[in-house]
């Protein structure tokens, strides 16, 4: 039977780790780039992105102390498409015109 990462062997020690989520950033005009866009299928198996972002720098120009990043599974369909030409305009992108996976993995690809 295929263990999946499971061994059983190994002792976690929490000692010195907080269960207190980091404070967000404060709100703010931050720029912000692409880490990953990753085409996969939703839990119903539709067509989604896999999307993490990461702010470095705020409205000023100064560089952030620490990087603040965001993941979003965004599904791709009739009814979450205003998502989708929001997200295309903020990265200065054309906005997908169909599911198709290929294109879908050459528009993620750009990113």
């Amino acid at each position: 039977m295929k263990s999946n990462g499971w061994t059983g062997g190994e002792k976690l020690d929490y000692t010195g780790i907080s269960a207190d989520a980091p404070a967000p950033p404060p709100p703010g005009l931050y720029k912000a780039r692409v880490v990953e866009a990753k085409p996969q299928a939703s839990k119903e198996n539709k067509p989604m992105v896999k999307l993490t972002v990461e702010l470095y720098e705020d409205g000023n120009g100064e560089a952030l102390a620490s990087k603040f990043r965001v993941t979003d599974n965004m599904a791709l369909s009739q009814a979450t498409r205003f998502r989708v030409l929001i997200l295309s305009k903020a990265l200065d992108i054309e906005p997908l015109t169909d599911t198709n996976l290929e294109p879908l993995r050459s528009s993620a690809a750009r990113l």
